[in-house]
C-alpha cells in the first residue's frame, strides 16, 4: 500500500491562523492586570486553536476560504451548508 504523504497543517492554515491568533488577542484584552496576564499566557501557550483549525480544516475541503471580514459563525454556517449538501 503506498504511503500518503504528512501534509504540514501549521503551513498549510498559516495565515488563517494569524487572523485566528488575531482575533483572540483582541478578544482576550482586559484593563484588569491579572486577565490580561493570564489571556497573554493562553496566548503564548497556543491555546484556543483546535476548535479553529478545525473549521478551517472542514472549510477549506468543502471549498469555503476564511476571508478578513467573514466571522468564524458564518464560515461554520457555509461549510455545514456546503456539507449537508454534497452529502445529500
Amino acid at each position: 500500500m503506498p504511503q500518503l504523504p504528512l501534509i504540514d497543517i501549521g503551513q498549510l492554515l498559516r495565515e488563517e491562523m494569524l487572523q485566528v491568533d488575531s482575533v483572540i488577542h483582541t478578544r482576550l484584552q482586559s484593563d484588569v492586570p491579572l486577565v490580561a496576564r493570564i489571556s497573554q499566557y493562553i496566548i503564548a501557550a497556543g491555546g484556543k486553536r483546535i476548535r479553529p483549525v478545525l473549521l478551517l480544516l472542514l472549510s477549506g475541503a468543502l471549498g469555503q476560504k476564511m476571508r478578513a471580514n467573514t466571522s468564524s459563525r458564518q464560515l461554520w454556517n457555509l461549510s455545514t451548508q456546503q456539507l449537508y449538501f454534497t452529502m445529500m
